[in-house]
């Protein structure tokens, strides 16, 4: 009897238990990962690369130590845009993220620009060691990393989402176009091969030219400019210069060349002494102006180049006089100042 009682309360307890609800699983396995990335890992022991497979957070660890991003034998490319071009280029297959780098080591420049093509990175673009003309306009980059590109010669990157741009690196540089950005730094230092500059509509407020001694387009208008360092050789004799719309509170280049100079609507600019200078038009309107020193200015142009020599000072109510030398009638065409203003060899300043 007891044993009957016994499998009958053993029948109840199962059957019970059965009735209960489920207590949850839980799956070790199925665990949350961290995200992995690829590297290419040099394993010193075999002195060989290899490819490891490793979390984020990981990454900068490895790359402090001399690994590279991605598979061994391939570029990291992560934005579709970009390896969608690429493989229309004929240098990809299909999406993956990743490029044979053997592929594009030896590209000079692309079949076709990469504009307009909804870019937001340009992660893998290093790999293209001998590239030297770059062109990415209208597109989403908000960062690039050219320091790797010491071959380019020419980079249009106008119309993008720039806040800043080292171009350090890169001295065999001729042509550098980047307008309509949101740069708040450009670095052009030490670039003597640069010829045209052109970093209009943004918010750049310091700019080193001064070893860019073959320099003959700079524009750099609506800008947040309190400085500019021109080449401290001055600039080819055709050069021209547009640096209108800034917030420069004083204005000072000697020895330079240049066909045209325009520092106009710069609302804080009061000091301006451009003495020495070879001068074709010089614009500056529409300032704050108390002091402009034109002594010992010059125009003698080749007038089969130029129809020398303009000037024009309006809307400056602070200006009542501009100081000249004894000559300087002899090399100014045409000239448009406010009424109050004169011109002096002894302007008392």
């Amino acid at each position: 009897m007891k044993k009957y009682f016994y499998l009958l309360t053993l029948s109840i307890f199962l059957f019970g238990s059965c009735e209960k609800e489920d207590d949850p699983i839980i799956d070790l396995s199925a665990e949350k990962q961290l995200p992995k990335i690829e590297v290419c890992h040099y394993d010193s022991d075999t002195d060989t690369w290899k490819t490891l497979s490793i979390s984020e957070n990981a990454l900068n660890a490895h790359l402090k130590h001399g690994d590279k991003l991605g598979r061994c034998g391939y570029t990291y490319v992560p934005d579709d845009a970009f390896e969608q071009a690429l493989i229309d280029f004929g240098y990809d297959d299909f999406l993956d993220n990743y490029v044979l780098t053997s592929n594009i080591a030896d590209i000079k420049c692309f079949p076709k620009h990469l504009n307009n093509l909804g870019i937001a990175d340009l992660t893998g673009i290093e790999d293209f060691k001998n590239l030297q003309i770059l062109r990415v306009i209208n597109n989403n980059i908000k960062s690039i990393d050219l320091s790797k590109n010491t071959m380019l010669k020419e980079l249009y990157i106008n119309n993008n989402r720039l806040q800043s741009l080292n171009l350090i690196k890169n001295k065999a540089l001729r042509i550098v176009s980047c307008p309509k950005n949101e740069l708040i730094d450009l670095n052009v230092t030490w670039l003597p091969e640069l010829k045209e500059i052109l970093f209009y509509d943004n918010s750049i407020k310091m700019v080193d030219l001064r070893k860019s001694n073959k320099l003959n387009i700079i524009v750099g208008y609506n800008n947040k400019l309190e400085t500019i360092l021109l080449p401290e050789e001055g600039l080819s004799g055709n050069a021209s210069i547009n640096l209108s719309y800034n917030l420069f509170r004083t204005f000072e280049a000697h020895g330079l060349s240049a066909s045209g100079l325009s520092i106009s609507n710069n609302p804080q600019l009061e000091s301006v002494d451009i003495s020495g200078c070879t001068i074709g038009n010089f614009s500056v309107n529409n300032c704050n102006l108390s002091y402009l020193n034109l002594r010992d200015i010059a125009g003698s142009f080749d007038p089969e180049v130029w129809r020398f020599a303009f000037l024009y000072t309006a809307n400056n109510p602070n200006l009542t006089c501009i100081s000249i030398d004894q000559n300087f009638f002899t090399q100014i065409r045409s000239y448009n100042i406010d009424p109050w203003t004169t011109f002096s060899e002894d302007c008392g300043y």
